[in-house]
């Protein structure tokens, strides 16, 4: 069983997920029923615009997002930072710098795949490896995709990582330090083409 905030329920996510145009690489069932709900959403152009993601957005979802505010490539702040994120990272997150999680190792693969993702736009998959404070290691899988936000000054992504097989191979350990690295796994072509 999953902790709190970690909702698992992979039979209904595979069912949601089996109305949406299938994702490249596919490797997890929660990262597909939030594919499926974004594709879901009313589009303005290609994407959703953030309101309508947050009226109707599944609460199981939810609990491990990461709504992140892109200015450049070296500057993204965290719009919010899921309720289960915050619980697995002892940190409140909402209005500071989202590569303030990262290694400083990991801050321009994080950077340029969010800034391609709001300005293409496109979606990508990836998984992220998290440290923990005692050196465990743990891999997520993940998606983010750009909405729309009406801020001119920036552009708006939503990370959604699949934490709960990772918080399970933590046993009694606690809390998670660090995105150490991030994987690129594959862009996802929303309408408007993925990077060469």
């Amino acid at each position: 069983m999953a902790p709190d905030g970690f909702l698992v329920n992979e039979q209904q996510a595979e069912c949601d997920a089996a109305s949406a145009p299938p994702l490249p690489d596919v490797f997890d069932p929660l990262v597909n029923a939030f594919w499926a709900y974004w594709v879901s959403l009313p589009k303005q152009g290609a994407v959703p615009h953030l309101s309508d993601y947050l009226d109707r957005v599944p609460p199981n979802l939810q609990p491990t997002v990461a709504i992140v505010d892109v200015y450049s490539p070296v500057d993204m702040r965290v719009r919010l930072f899921g309720t289960a994120l915050v619980d697995l990272i002892a940190v409140e997150l909402t209005g500071r710098e989202a590569l303030s999680i990262y290694a400083p190792e990991s801050h321009a693969a994080a950077g340029s795949m969010a800034w391609e993702a709001v300005n293409r736009p496109c979606g990508y998959l990836c998984k992220r490896h998290f440290r923990s404070h005692a050196g465990m290691m743990v891999t997520a899988p993940g998606i983010a995709l750009p909405v729309e936000s009406n801020r001119f000054e920036c552009r708006t992504v939503i990370n959604f990582t699949n934490l709960s097989q990772a918080v399970m191979s933590l046993g009694a350990e606690p809390k998670l330090q660090v995105v150490h690295d991030i994987e690129h796994v594959g862009w996802i072509d929303i309408g408007a083409g993925t990077p060469n």
